[in-house]
């Protein structure tokens, strides 16, 4: 690795010639406009064709319309397009009907006691798609900064631009979230009790999703890069830059579906606990609050979760909020320049990546160590030390993680 100031002064130098080439390039833009339009600014238009800095026109199309076939081609996609929604119910019987062993799945026991834990049903589909249905409202309407991504060379080096309101749709959620079971309106911990059934309606919406952008995209003649067969295109996706009501589709579901769904299951665990472990210190006339100070003065409510699911939650809650805080470095990555949106499991990206497996694959080995320590707890001793644990390391890991994200 090279040394730090080399690497600093590589990126100052970067910097700057993109600046200076921005400059000339606006400068030149500006000369040829009427007028009227001489104070325009980018964030009145949806895309530009001036193409972007440092790009090669000739390489990035090359790259952009080279077919590669990739996951094992047309076979191995179809086996993953079946294996893996039968391998996450396979998973979630294991861990609600076998404490997490993994056992034969060929027996007909198996099924028969275990399917009942991940059919879906009417609440389930609510908590979910009334879930996707805000994050889409909160996508298009709420304020955010508008990034340009980098020139898309099969619409003639167009850039278009993101509004990138992560940050502002996150805090509104964690407001929402706070209204909604402060007030009793709705138990955060009913996403923990219905895992299952949400995961199944999360397979079922994901794969309609699929098959509506595969088909409106072929009907459309939207499509890009496409290899001929149907099922390799059906996975790796067949639009590049899919809108809807003003919200691309692609970056959506990379960074608001699956990332707030793993947050929100750390936290419905660590609610559920929380109630459980406060009722039965209520029923043994154990005290509901401490006194902070010492004094009478500050009396908070004593956390009943264990230690665990704290650190837990703790680190879901950082890295969702580095994700929205850093949002705007995403539309000049890979995955929205170059890849398209499909049913990718693998993908933590794409349609049913997003919508399933980067939350629930993902959150598997999370969620094992939620029910472990559902059933068996580690208490806090001291909980005077469990607020002052969570405030001090959550102050140091957000000061890292702004200091990265600004750097």
């Amino acid at each position: 690795m090279a040394p730090p100031n080399i690497i600093a002064s590589f990126r100052s130098s970067i910097r700057r010639r993109r600046v200076s080439q921005s400059q000339k390039a606006g400068a030149g833009a500006s000369k040829d406009r009427p007028p009227g339009q001489a104070g325009q600014d980018a964030s009145s238009t949806t895309s530009t064709s001036t193409p972007g800095p440092l790009v090669n026109d000739k390489m990035a199309k090359m790259v952009d319309e080279r077919i590669v076939y990739e996951f094992g081609g047309p076979l191995g996609v179809s086996i993953l397009v079946v294996l893996f929604p039968a391998l996450m119910c396979y998973l979630y019987i294991c861990l609600m009907s076998h404490s997490g062993k993994c056992v034969n799945p060929f027996t007909e026991h198996f099924w028969r006691d275990g399917l009942p834990t991940v059919m879906p049903n009417v609440y389930a589909a609510q908590m979910y798609l009334g879930f996707t249905v805000w994050q889409a409202f909160t996508a298009r309407f709420l304020p955010g900064v508008l990034v340009k991504g980098l020139p898309v060379p099969s619409l003639n080096n167009k850039q278009l631009v993101y509004n990138c309101n992560g940050i502002a749709s996150w805090y509104v959620d964690l407001v929402l979230l706070f209204v909604l079971h402060y007030n009793s309106i709705w138990n955060l911990g009913d996403i923990v009790e219905n895992l299952g059934p949400i995961m199944m309606v999360s397979v079922i919406w994901s794969n309609i999703v699929s098959v509506i952008t595969y088909a409106v995209a072929s009907l459309t003649k939207t499509t890009h890069r496409m290899s001929g067969n149907h099922a390799y295109d059906f996975f790796m996706g067949a639009p590049l830059n899919p809108r809807f009501l003003g919200i691309d589709l692609k970056m959506w579901s990379e960074i608001r579906i699956p990332w707030k769904i793993l947050f929100l299951v750390s936290l419905s665990a660590a609610v559920k606990e929380h109630d459980a472990n406060a009722a039965a210190a209520l029923a043994q006339g154990l005290p509901s609050t401490f006194d902070l100070m010492g004094m009478g003065i500050v009396e908070l409510p004593i956390i009943r979760t264990s230690a665990p699911l704290l650190f837990m939650l703790l680190a879901h809650t950082l890295y969702v909020n580095a994700c929205m805080k850093g949002e705007e470095c995403i539309p000049t990555t890979w995955d929205i320049f170059y890849e398209k949106w499909g049913c990718k499991c693998q993908s933590l990206l794409f349609c049913l990546g997003c919508f399933v497996c980067s939350a629930f694959l993902l959150v598997y080995f999370y969620y094992f160590t939620y029910l472990f320590v559902l059933y068996y707890p580690i208490p806090i001793s001291c909980h005077r030390d469990a607020y002052l644990l969570e405030f001090v390391w959550s102050s140091i890991f957000v000061l890292l993680l702004d200091r990265v994200l600004v750097e």
